[in-house]
Formats: structure tokens, sequence, C-alpha cells
């Protein structure tokens, strides 16, 4: 079956998972109290595109902020590259040098939508240097002098914070503290959250009166009555037995792992009714050959909380390297 649903795990998922509502709520917490920005940092595949992608568009559709996005490809990035990129196409004043150009393409944005909001959305921003976080310090000085209020969301991998603590020892505390000072945890999927999030496979629909996600990649199984919600106890319960062996927290899930088992599970199911005990026993090579495709080991044993932050919350140099 050629697979065009939109919720495919391949290209994608968009369901409001409770780590996803957390990270938006505190977004708009940090955006709604007129502070500088906010640093969402978490494991891979945990969401943290997702929610940038998914602050964009809301953005954008609202109009009531002007929002650029880039993403960094390395840390090697010149200052000018990086202010093309945030530019994107919109670089409508070619005499100018490219943070003057952004930033007075940001006025007139600002002017044609009545706002004093700019928001700027880095991914990857693990790999941000001293020097372009001095840049984005001289943006948003020349945005502030305009009469303009940025904000900075930022999106990184855990070893942000080690980049924290290296960038405080190497150069401007204030500086750091600008962009860096508070992190948000987006982190993975509890126990207890499995029903609720496989039941949204189960009931969100493309388009409105078109399939759901389990009744498009397991017809089957939907036919038969079989619902992934149900399920729930035993996705868990594999998934809590492969965190204890990996050395990981069995409630930290990394959603594109339950995305991928959820998916290779509804493409093995029999098209003939299985008895519980072969159910449970897809679901259980559903996960395991899902966590071998996926890099489930990735960061085993690495605690983001006290590996990277003291008890008062502060961060510190991490005990041992990143694995790669």
């Amino acid at each position: 079956m050629k697979q065009l649903h939109p919720f495919n795990v391949r290209t994608g998922m968009r369901f409001m998972t409770p780590p996803l509502r957390e990270g938006l709520e505190e977004f708009q917490s940090r955006l709604g109290k007129g502070l500088a920005g906010l640093t969402v940092y978490g494991m891979p595949d945990t969401g943290k595109s997702t929610m940038m992608s998914l602050l964009y568009e809301r953005i954008t559709e609202s109009k009531k902020a002007v929002v650029y996005r880039t993403e960094m490809a390395s840390s090697s990035t010149g200052e000018r590259q990086l202010m093309r990129e945030l530019a994107g196409s919109q670089q409508p004043f070619p005499s100018l040098t490219p943070k003057e150009a952004f930033v007075r393409g940001a006025q007139v944005r600002c002017e044609q939508l009545e706002t004093p909001r700019v928001i700027i959305l880095i991914d990857e921003a693990q790999m941000l240097t001293l020097q372009h976080l001095e840049l984005l310090r001289g943006v948003f000085a020349s945005l502030t002098a305009a009469g303009l209020a940025p904000f900075a969301g930022l999106f990184a991998q855990p070893e942000i914070a080690r980049r924290r603590w290296e960038l405080k020892h190497a150069g401007d505390v204030s500086l750091v503290n600008r962009f860096l000072g508070r992190l948000h945890q987006f982190r993975g999927l509890r126990r207890n959250e499995f029903e609720e999030v496989l039941s949204l496979f189960d009931t969100t629909r493309w388009p409105a009166d078109g399939p759901t996600y389990t009744q498009q990649f397991g017809r089957a199984f939907w036919d038969r009555g079989g619902r992934l919600a149900q399920l729930a106890h035993s996705f868990a319960g594999e998934f809590e037995a492969l965190s204890l062996e990996w050395g990981r927290s069995p409630d930290d899930l990394p959603v594109s792992y339950l995305n991928e088992a959820v998916h290779t599970f509804l493409a093995g199911v029999s098209t003939q009714a299985g008895s519980t005990a072969e159910i449970n026993q897809l679901v259980h090579t559903a996960v395991r050959t899902s966590a071998a495709a996926t890099g489930f080991e990735f960061m085993a044993g690495v605690n983001l909380r006290t590996d990277f932050a003291d008890e008062a919350g502060s961060l510190k140099k991490p005990k041992r390297e990143r694995i790669r």
C-alpha cells in the first residue's frame, strides 16, 4: 500500500503527546511573561523538532508575531551565513550587511503585522558557539533599539548543557545566561501515558472523514475490532524490559521509538484473528525490531538530570562523554 497517511512514522508524528503539550505550555508561559527566551533540550527523537515546527506554523498563522527559523548544520557556520539562513528568502536589502538586512526586514514585517514581537527559532542549537551567541546578542540589541521585542527559542540535544558550562568558562557569563539561562527538558513518554498516546493512533482521522492511523496501516487488525490502546500494557511492559536492559529509564521513552514499534506491529499483524499470546508476541517482536532499527541503546546509561544538572537545577560539567 502506498503510504500517504500524514501520521506515517517516517514523515513525522504530529500527535499532541503529553511531553509536547508541556513544552508548548512552557514556551507560551515564557513568552507571555515577556522573558527573553527558552532553551528546550532532550534526548534525540523525543519531539523537539516537531515542537519547533508546530510553533512556527501556529505563530505564522496567528500573525501575532514575526517568526524566523533555522537549523544549525555545523558549529563552523559563519555569522553571515547564519543571518542569511534565518532570513530565508526574505532578503530585500542587498546593500546592507546580512545582520543589518535581517533587522531591517524584521522591522518591515512587524510594521505590516502591527506587532512588536519577533521570535527566532533555532534547531540543533547545541552547535551555537560563543561567536554565534555574540551575534545574536547584537541582533537582539538592534531589534530592541528599534522598539521591537525579540524572543529566542532554542532546541538542542542534551550536550547543550555541556556547551553552556564550556561557554560560561570561556567568555561572557551574562551572554550565556541571556540565551541559555532557562532550560526546559523535553522528556520522553512515561509508562502510564502509553494508553493516551496509543489511543491517538486509533482516533485521529485524516482527512476528517478518513481513516485513522490504525485503520490505515492495520486494516485487518482494525476490522477485527483491534485497537492499539487495548495493547498499552503490553507495549509499556516490553519497553520497560528493554529500557532496563539498556540502563535507561522506563519512564523516558522517545516518542519516535513507540511510533516505529506501532508501525512495525501493524505491518506484521496477521490477517487472521490471533490469540492474545500471539498478539503479545507480535508486540514483543515489533518493540525489539524497532529498537534495533532506531538505535534504542543510544545514550544508554546517561541520566540527563544527574549528569547535566545539580540538585539546585544549575548545570555542571557532565560525568561522561556522550556515546556516539
